[in-house]
């Protein structure tokens, strides 16, 4: 059987690659706005009615910039290869993605939103409210994932100043980010965004801002922080 898709829609945001874009929704609480153009003469300004009494929205997807699927992948927070099916990884059969969004408003075909995951220009298939009651079950277990979280085996050091260009509360919120991923592991990762400069040199790069930092045994010292501007 064949099925095809048409999409009603188009991703419009600040991430034209890969390494710009979070590795996840709310990575970040300082999220870049970004918008779902949906296709005009399709009735949807219809469809869009009564959405707009909602917090946050899935948005199914298709990752039309993937080549190829994968049986087994080597997620970031893998130390071996995993099943694709028990993974988030966009290398899949058919490469739909599953992403939610907070909904900050509707102009017209246009929505509005904040914590988007999704490269602009990629495809959207489908909308849906997120209902909480229905959509989040904290205690449920998480496969392998609980056997790979383990405490931070590398301290994390920082160079005098390297904040210095960081507003307070979004070095805080960096300074979280930074820790969890490079307290984990700071070596260079198949799907991880970090990438090896040279000698003990390294860098990590989350959206826009670039992470540079030194390798010495167990210790990690972040030497400078770099905030690449994006093109609206």
């Amino acid at each position: 059987m064949r099925i095809e898709l048409e999409p009603i829609g188009v991703m419009r945001t600040p991430y034209r690659s890969k390494y710009d874009a979070p590795r996840q929704p709310g990575v970040l609480e300082d999220a870049h706005e970004a918008f779902i153009d949906m296709y005009p003469h399709k009735n949807f300004e219809q469809a869009l009615h009564d959405l707009c009494g909602f917090d946050r929205i899935w948005i199914l997807s298709w990752f039309d910039r993937v080549g190829g699927w994968k049986p087994k992948v080597l997620p970031p927070r893998s130390s071996g290869k995993r099943g694709v099916f028990a993974t988030r990884s966009p290398h899949r059969p058919n490469p739909i993605g599953l992403s939610v969004a907070v909904l900050k408003g509707i102009e017209g075909l246009r929505i509005v939103i904040a914590d988007s995951d999704l490269l602009d220009g990629t495809p959207v298939l489908d909308i849906k409210p997120y209902l909480p009651y229905a959509d989040s079950f904290p205690d449920a277990a998480i496969g392998w994932l609980a056997s790979e979280s383990r405490a931070s085996t590398f301290a994390i050091t920082y160079t005098a100043g390297v904040f210095d260009e960081v507003n307070e509360q979004g070095a805080e919120r960096l300074r979280i980010h930074i820790e969890r991923v490079l307290g984990l592991d700071p070596l260079p990762h198949p799907y991880r965004r970090t990438r090896r400069l040279g000698d003990n040199r390294y860098v990590l790069a989350i959206r826009n801002i670039r992470v540079y930092y030194n390798l010495d045994a167990n210790t990690v010292t972040v030497t400078f922080i770099e905030e690449q501007r994006l093109e609206p």
